[in-house]
């Protein structure tokens, strides 16, 4: 038995480390109202996606980068084009935006970097009647498309990966260091 419950352990440890983005879920409190989404995000546009850029690994932690062509903004750059990132799954809270559609985004500037979440009251246009009519009517952009573009660099795969790689490591650790102190202590007593 006691050699049972070591294996289990080291296996729930290494596939802790082997797929660390795996252990990660969205969890959010909804969304305040309108005029505190507004004050609490860096852009707030509305606009037609016309890019969607996935990640060359699939369901990792690299961000999708959402290219827009603006048609109203109320907040942040006034630029024709806005580029934002959103995580690659709806579990880790990205928006799961398609080309062609209309929406209503409330960005955060994240390190320089515009970023949309499951979190924010970012929605389809035809879903943004409460959000449009506080937010008013808005103003067209002004800066011409391939004006200064606004910060949306993605990170290098080694970037994302340390980020999320140490904290998984040490999950790991930890998870073997009070699994063996259980066994230890039952074995003891035993």
């Amino acid at each position: 038995m006691y050699r049972i419950v070591v294996a289990g352990i080291m296996l729930l440890a290494l596939l802790t480390a082997v797929q660390p983005a795996c252990v990660y879920a969205c969890s959010c409190l909804p969304p305040g109202p309108p005029d505190q989404a507004l004050a609490e995000s860096g852009a707030v546009f509305s606009g037609t996606v016309t890019a969607v850029t996935r990640p060359a690994n699939v369901g990792g932690i690299a961000p999708v980068r959402v290219t827009f062509t603006v048609a109203r903004v109320w907040k942040g750059p006034e630029e024709v084009t806005m580029i934002i990132n959103t995580p690659d799954s709806s579990a880790s809270c990205g928006v799961d935006f398609v080309e062609n559609g209309e929406y209503l985004v409330y960005a955060r500037n994240v390190e320089g970097t515009f970023q949309a979440t499951l979190c924010s009251r970012t929605t389809q246009l035809a879903n943004a009647g409460e959000d449009l009519a506080a937010l008013g009517e808005g103003k067209a952009p002004t800066a011409p498309a391939g004006g200064a573009e606004p910060p949306s660099a993605l990170p290098a795969a080694g970037e994302a990966q340390a980020t999320y790689l140490a904290p998984a490591l040490g999950m790991t650790f930890i998870v073997l260091v009070v699994g063996a102190v259980v066994i230890v202590r039952r074995h003891q007593t035993a």
